[in-house]
């Protein structure tokens, strides 16, 4: 639904959103697979040589089909991956070119080239024939030699299988592919004759096919199958005017709030002063006037810093980060007495660290790198010169409005905020389950749109 919707309402959020805005729906992704990168020696037939984890040559005397040889990658092909490519360069063609190059599942032989075997395909260079499991081929595409760069690609997505030659997109070659009966499936080549040796690309360099540009076709072929998908805005647009005026409000955008709630019907869910105050408290984070924000904090919720000891500890951290920050821009400050006032104010968070309250391991964590930005004649060059940087102000602003808000007794995240979570989880259990599509649906794309 997310995905539908936001292309109507995202125009207000592209000035007004911050990108600690969208941090936390940021933060939430998959946790890679691993991809092939070479070739596996433990999984490779005894007539051939592994060098360099990416060539291989043959080492036999090729006198017949039963000297072939074969090996996979290291790693076999995520089934959620929506395509996947890899290129090989025939290094020599040797004797006769009897070269192939192509894909087969972990039971295949190693001792039959690609695609003379079940659950086995390939392209073969001597004839230019395609192999689907079979000892007999089908004219597919030219043959290739010496010099030449092959291609295989797996689209997932769309159950098929091409290669390239040279950076050209030959013809598909397999159809079917990557169904729940076929297992996963590992690059592979065979080679059987004396002189031929190959050298494959994984990835960990540019391709001479320009796969980005394939699977950007996908992408927009998925995009606008998205946009042809009729969801009968009308009965959601209440729930969407809601979901932007609590997303105004939150982020403290009080006039354009209100002039949305007037225009929509709609209603805002805090009074303006009180968002106003919160707008206040932000900008006074994020401009690095921590004791300012602090004290508008007291004046209206005093006992907030006792039930937030954690967000409290680190607002006093970056208090002496700003302080090291100002010492190190004004030269014209008398340096002993700014390294007084930073030894005085260091003592101070020592002491706060050691109550019962701060006494934690990150807050140890905290206050041992940002005491270590005095060991440097130069914080700005030091190994520890992020923590000066001002975009560390933008989370604490985030966690204090938050704060603010749970004392209000109002959500501490805006309710849009949570859909872009909820839809970033569903694309991810999509891909989990092979839904391909999701592959080439980003949130945030629709975010910036």
């Amino acid at each position: 639904l997310l995905l539908l919707l936001l292309p109507s309402c995202c125009g207000f959020f592209e000035t007004m959103a911050s990108s600690s805005a969208m941090m936390s729906a940021a933060a939430v992704s998959d946790e890679a697979d691993p991809m092939p990168s070479a070739w596996n020696n433990q999984d490779c037939s005894p007539l051939l040589e592994v060098s360099q984890g990416v060539r291989v040559k043959y080492q036999g005397s090729g006198d017949s089909d039963r000297d072939a040889a074969a090996v996979r990658a290291n790693h076999g092909i995520p089934k959620r991956c929506a395509v996947y490519y890899y290129e090989v360069k025939i290094i020599s063609k040797g004797r006769n070119g009897y070269i192939g190059i192509g894909f087969c599942g972990a039971q295949a032989s190693i001792s039959r080239l690609p695609g003379w075997e079940k659950s086995s395909y390939g392209y073969h260079g001597d004839d230019g024939n395609s192999f689907c499991s079979s000892g007999t081929g089908t004219k597919y595409g030219p043959v290739y030699t010496t010099g030449d760069i092959v291609g295989c690609c797996i689209n997932y997505m769309e159950k098929l299988c091409f290669f390239t030659k040279n950076g050209q997109k030959l013809d598909i070659a397999f159809r079917g592919i990557g169904t729940s009966e076929d297992p996963q499936f590992f690059p592979s080549v065979g080679l059987r004759t004396p002189g031929e040796e190959i050298e494959a690309n994984f990835g960990d360099r540019d391709f001479v096919f320009n796969i980005e540009s394939y699977k950007e076709e996908l992408r927009r072929k998925v995009e606008a199958d998205v946009a042809a998908t009729s969801m009968g805005l009308h009965a959601w647009q209440a729930s969407l005017n809601t979901l932007v005026t609590t997303y105004l409000a939150h982020h403290g955008f009080t006039r354009t709030a209100a002039i949305f709630a007037r225009d929509s019907g709609n209603t805002v869910p805090e009074e303006a002063d009180s968002i106003e105050f919160r707008r206040r408290v932000r900008a006074a984070v994020c401009g690095g006037h921590i004791d300012e924000a602090l004290q508008l904090t007291a004046e209206r919720f005093p006992d907030l810093a006792a039930q937030q000891p954690a967000l409290l500890f680190a607002l006093h951290c970056r208090k002496f980060v700003e302080m090291v920050a100002q010492q190190v821009a004004d030269q014209t400050c008398n340096a002993a007495e700014s390294v007084e006032a930073l030894m005085t104010y260091g003592e101070q968070l020592q002491a706060e660290l050691d109550t019962p309250a701060c006494n934690t391991e990150p807050n140890r964590k905290l206050l041992e790198d940002v005491f270590s930005l005095l060991a440097y004649p130069n914080p700005h060059s030091s190994p520890v010169a992020h923590l000066l940087d001002a975009a560390g102000r933008d989370p604490l602003a985030v966690s204090l409005n938050a704060a603010i808000l749970e004392a209000m007794g109002l959500p501490s995240q805006p309710p849009l905020e949570g859909v872009v979570q909820q839809a970033t989880l569903c694309l991810q259990a999509m891909r989990r389950n092979n839904m391909y599509e999701a592959n080439f649906v980003d949130v945030h794309h629709y975010l910036k749109m």
